[in-house]
């Protein structure tokens, strides 16, 4: 997930930038190691309730959700850290 190119949020408004940062954070200081590991429900627990935040999630990003992010981890549930590290 940090690899992906639209990790590169700052979430300033601008949307995915060519810059090297996720929200406040440098990428280059987010690694693997920057997560805790977590059971699968946990994690989909946190994706969820992170979705969720601001109301119901309409139906295409549901579905974005399940496929992107929950079947990666039904497929590989022994390993999974919480998708937001927010470790400087």
């Amino acid at each position: 997930m940090i690899a992906h190119a639209q990790f590169r949020d700052t979430y300033d408004g601008a949307g995915v930038q060519d810059r090297p940062r996720h929200g406040q954070w440098w990428l280059d200081r987010i690694t693997p190691d920057a997560y805790e590991a977590v059971d699968a429900a946990t994690a989909a627990g946190v994706i969820h309730s992170w979705a969720g935040r601001h109301g119901e999630v309409p139906d295409p990003l549901a579905s974005r959700l399940r496929q992107e992010i929950h079947a990666p981890i039904r497929a590989h549930p022994a390993r999974h850290p919480p998708p937001l590290a927010e470790r400087p």
